[in-house]
């Protein structure tokens, strides 16, 4: 588990599904669970995925810490992947107010970093809320 201590209970939860599929402990990466990959197929997530994991999981901190998203966000994980929640998440990271490093706050980020958040929000649904449709992608 990582020895980080997130303030909201579902940034808590939503980090245990993460240490799960994308662990940082010692001796634990080979162990690290599958996730739903194309067409629904388990794979295991590569170690830069995992890093993208945990950014992401960071940026929800953040957001969360703002006052901005809805209540429902701060207590249930699978709140973090509602419409309302997303679309404020959404607006915080692309404006850059979720960078991690205090001096690129307020930098807008990337359209390569917006796909990537994009990418690994879907992932997230998929295992904290399975079946859920990611509303950021295009149907297949």
């Amino acid at each position: 588990m990582t020895a980080r201590t997130y303030e909201s209970p579902s940034v808590r939860r939503l980090a245990k599904v993460v240490d799960r599929v994308a662990p940082r402990g010692p001796g634990l990466w080979d162990a690290r669970e599958p996730v739903p990959g194309a067409r629904g197929l388990p794979v295991r997530v590569s170690r830069q995925r995992a890093d993208q994991l945990w950014m992401v999981l960071g940026m929800f901190d953040r957001a969360l810490k703002t006052g901005s998203m809805p209540g429902s966000a701060r207590v249930r994980a699978e709140a973090l992947f509602t419409e309302p929640v997303l679309r404020g998440f959404w607006e915080l990271a692309e404006s850059g107010a979720l960078r991690a490093l205090p001096d690129a706050v307020g930098r807008r980020l990337s359209l390569a970093t917006m796909r990537v958040v994009r990418d690994v929000l879907g992932l997230l649904a998929g295992v904290v809320v399975p079946g859920k449709r990611n509303p950021w992608t295009r149907p297949r």
